[in-house]
């Protein structure tokens, strides 16, 4: 009898033992719930999946706000051998003192030029083209006044790989008639590329990025996060009008020296 109990003491205490080994266990195993281990994320983070609009849910929607403010549409009307008239659209930016810098690609043969901001249209004229940079700076006719203040620029003189940028200009897309700028992201790609250009002459030192920029982007600022310009849009390379994935950037360096040529203080 007294043995009998000594065994079921010694069963019962196994049971009691693997259930408390069981319990421990189940606790080891348990699962933890995400918002225990997974906070909040950053939403800074988010600039590098996509582009303006979640830029603006981080508040620096006043950013783009002012680069976007200093952008412009240009039209240049060249005369053909026949009565129809080629027209042509890119982009620039607005300067103090009525000025416009772009692109010079498909301005040099420009028989007249009109500038188109806010739903105002200005007249301008060519006072420098710079065919090795690509550059071209317009001004403004005497007798017309912008109808908006023109935002401080400043200049980004040492992008780096990877760095995020934002691209701005007036793309042509069939069927939208609006007229405000539109902003795509990427990031640069590759810095001091070289590229042939359709007229034989070799652009070095260009900024390579993966931003979107089809035609009438030319001319068109693209800037990082701190609404520095990095430089403006100047060639994409297509296939049949399938984009390449590579826009090419002509670098702010060689449109300061550009602009102090032309005795423009910059920042």
């Amino acid at each position: 009898m007294k043995s009998c109990k000594v065994f079921l003491l010694t069963l019962l205490f196994v049971v009691l033992m693997s259930g408390c080994n069981t319990m421990r266990a189940l606790t080891v195993q348990s699962p933890v719930y995400p918002e225990q281990v997974s906070p909040e994320p950053d939403k800074r983070l988010e600039r590098s999946r996509t582009g303006a609009v979640l830029w603006q849910q981080t508040g620096n929607n006043d950013l783009i706000s002012t680069v976007s403010g200093s952008v412009v549409a240009i039209k240049t009307i060249t005369p053909t051998d026949t009565l129809i008239e080629h027209e042509n659209i890119s982009s620039g930016i607005i300067l103090p003192g009525g000025l416009v810098v772009t692109t010079a690609h498909g301005l040099d043969m420009a028989g007249k030029i009109f500038i188109n901001h806010a739903a105002s249209e200005y007249s301008g004229k060519i006072v420098d083209l710079d065919i090795g940079y690509d550059l071209a700076l317009i001004k403004l006719n005497r007798d017309q006044a912008l109808a908006y203040s023109i935002p401080e620029i400043r200049f980004n003189l040492r992008p780096t790989l990877g760095m995020q940028v934002f691209c701005a200009g007036y793309p042509v897309i069939e069927g939208v008639e609006d007229t405000q700028p539109a902003i795509t992201s990427g990031v640069v790609s590759v810095l001091q590329r070289s590229l042939r250009r359709s007229n034989g002459q070799l652009h070095t030192g260009l900024i390579q990025i993966d931003a979107v920029a089809t035609e009438g982007n030319s001319g068109g600022p693209v800037f990082d996060q701190e609404g520095r310009i990095l430089g403006l849009t100047g060639y994409t390379i297509t296939t049949r009008n399938i984009w390449s994935g590579a826009t090419f950037v002509i670098p702010a360096e060689q449109i300061v020296d550009f602009m102090n040529r032309n005795k423009i203080q910059v920042k």
